[in-house]
């Protein structure tokens, strides 16, 4: 049962397992399917997530970006569009579509717990991070950045 990856282990790094996400999805099917394997969930930054695939501690990692480390295989797995939440009257609220340098400068107000991957997303997506806040709770992102205290970005699945 083992060989066949019915029974066994499987160790995943992640940044961060967002609930209601396509891995946070992904994840929970596999576990239905093979409830045999048991799921271990490492949260890192992608470089240590890369460090700890090379040394044998991981069997598979999902990181934000496109790295293409000589010598791991990746493959695109999935895109996750991200909604900015922005105060009423903020000057880009009446768009249809902003851009990362459109965001550039904006303090951003993001649950403590994902600070770090938030900075990977910012860097990816406009090769810098902003300011960041944090909040002790995720719905306190979107409900403080209506009140005109902050930006804040949210995965398009959690809307």
């Amino acid at each position: 049962m083992a060989a066949a990856g019915e029974s066994g282990r499987l160790r995943i790094g992640i940044h961060a397992l967002i609930p209601h996400s396509f891995l946070a999805k992904l994840i929970g099917q596999y576990r239905k399917d093979y409830p045999d394997v048991e799921v271990e969930i490492a949260e890192g930054p992608a470089r240590e997530a890369v460090v700890q695939l090379r040394a044998g501690r991981l069997d598979v990692a999902f990181v934000a970006g496109t790295p293409q480390p000589p010598d791991c295989h990746s493959r695109r797995t999935w895109t996750e569009p991200l909604l900015a939440v922005l105060p009423e009257r903020h000057p880009l609220a009446k768009r249809s579509a902003v851009t990362w340098p459109d965001l550039a400068g904006e303090t951003f107000l993001a649950y403590r717990k994902f600070k770090r991957p938030f900075r990977a997303v910012c860097w990816v997506g406009g090769g810098r991070a902003s300011p960041v806040l944090g909040t002790d709770r995720t719905s306190v992102s979107g409900i403080s950045a209506s009140r005109g205290h902050a930006a804040a970005l949210s995965a398009a699945m959690l809307r």
